[in-house]
């Protein structure tokens, strides 16, 4: 049985319907990715998971429990924001066990989980500073720190890279992906961006206006085209390609079969695509070309 299940979710904001009959599946000790686009439900999703909202109808299961009134401060998961939410008038170390003081720990379990877990890191040493003293791969690895120092059922991530340089961004997707498989933590990771998600998961979910078009391995061939599109980087190539085949397909369908002609003035311009050269060989300027 999955770890995690989402079942039949509907959610949004007022009468801005998000997400509708959404389903999604996590097992225990995978990396699970949600790709898409801006507005797709990425983070509505996964701000839902957490608790920070509540679906408008569905059912949200994690390890057998109903968890779709569960608040917040109930469910033992983490959260890595892409801001990393650090708090500026703490130190390290304080911000790491911040957590840890809220379960009402006592100190010295908390001096040592806090120094483990900076250890874990590479931050140690790191103990008495303060975020603004950091840089921005530091102050991520002080916020991961912080979410895995609780020992979360459950680890989420928003888009934690996003304001890091490009190389940065590389080191840190294989610290994230290194410290996923040593500790054994079962985690969601939001982003737009394909390389990344496809470089640290287990599972991809290309998400499309609120649902999941596709889910599969990182290795697995891209299946549906439409999924495809919602990807970023070359995926946005696609979405340029398909727009201009659906608006040739449209051009085109205002021709008669009797007087369909290349609708282009020009041999050069003419964009008539291959597929349409046994139904217009007669009219288009470019298939006169190449024949004669």
């Amino acid at each position: 049985m999955a770890l995690l299940e989402l079942k039949n979710i509907t959610a949004g904001y007022d009468q801005n319907i998000i997400l509708k009959d959404f389903d999604l599946s996590v097992e225990k000790g995978e990396f699970v990715s949600l790709l898409g686009s801006s507005g797709c439900g990425k983070t509505t999703c996964l701000r839902m998971i957490a608790g920070f909202s509540e679906p408008m109808a569905g059912q949200i299961i994690f390890n057998g429990q109903d968890y779709t009134k569960v608040p917040l401060h109930k469910r033992n998961f983490g959260f890595v924001f892409q801001s990393y939410a650090l708090f500026p008038h703490l130190t390290v170390f304080d911000n790491v066990a911040f957590g840890l003081k809220m379960r009402k720990m006592d100190k010295e379990t908390i001096r040592k989980e806090v120094l483990h877990m900076l250890k874990v890191v590479d931050l140690e040493g790191f103990e008495s500073r303060y975020p603004r003293e950091m840089s921005g791969g530091q102050r991520q690895r002080v916020a991961l720190a912080r979410a895995l120092v609780i020992k979360p059922d459950l680890l989420m991530f928003d888009e934690p890279l996003s304001n890091l340089d490009a190389k940065l961004r590389v080191k840190m997707r294989v610290e994230i992906r290194r410290l996923q498989q040593e500790l054994g933590f079962t985690a969601i990771y939001v982003t737009h961006d394909q390389e990344e998600c496809f470089a640290i998961s287990d599972k991809v979910a290309i998400m499309n206006k609120g649902v999941i078009e596709q889910m599969d391995t990182p290795s697995a061939p891209a299946a549906a085209s439409s999924g495809q599109r919602t990807a970023r980087g070359s995926s946005q190539r696609m979405i340029t390609q398909a727009a201009a085949r659906a608006a040739s397909a449209r051009a085109m369908s205002r021709f008669t079969p009797r007087a369909r002609m290349c609708p282009m003035p020009s041999r050069a311009a003419c964009w008539c695509p291959p597929s349409w050269a046994s139904a217009i060989s007669s009219t288009c300027r470019r298939t006169r070309a190449s024949s004669s």
